[in-house]
Order: structure tokens, then sequence, then C-alpha cells
């Protein structure tokens, strides 16, 4: 399957796609690469307001809370004492 043609404008994939955690890279590959690119909300707000979607939309249409994007965050786990990062 082709990828997505808003791809190079879509600001979630260019933010979470080089980041390696399991759930950014299955969301990518549903919605981005995969079966599911007619079903992605980012794309229907692009293409019928014609302008792009709020940066903290999820493919799926959810809105993550900006001060709790630990979703598809990306941080050192060696840095991690008891579920927080610590010196960051």
């Amino acid at each position: 399957m082709a990828e997505c043609e808003l791809l190079s404008e879509c600001a979630f994939f260019i933010k979470y796609a080089k980041i390696h955690v399991a759930a950014c890279h299955g969301l990518i590959a549903e919605y981005c690469r995969g079966s599911k690119q007619s079903e992605c909300k980012r794309k229907q707000y692009k293409l019928k307001y014609g302008n792009p979607p709020p940066e903290n939309m999820l493919p799926g249409g959810s809105i993550i809370r900006l001060d709790a994007q630990i979703f598809c965050q990306d941080f050192d786990v060696t840095n991690v004492k008891d579920g927080v990062e610590e010196g960051g």
C-alpha cells in the first residue's frame, strides 16, 4: 500500500516517525502507511477545512493534552527511577 499523500506536511508523522516507541509505529503503520489511511481523522480534518489539524490530534481523532505527551515521547529509560525520568 502506498503512503499517505499528506505525510510530508503531517505534524504527527514528522514529530513521531523517528521516535522508537511501538505505539507510535503502530499508528503510523496503520494510518500513514496502511489500510486505515481513509479513516485518519487528521487527514479528514485537513481535507475538510484546508488547514492542518491541531498538532496534538492523533490519527484516530483523540486529542492528547500537551502536558501529557508521554504517549509517544522518546526518553532515555536508563534515567528512570520509580516511573519518573531523572535529570530531565
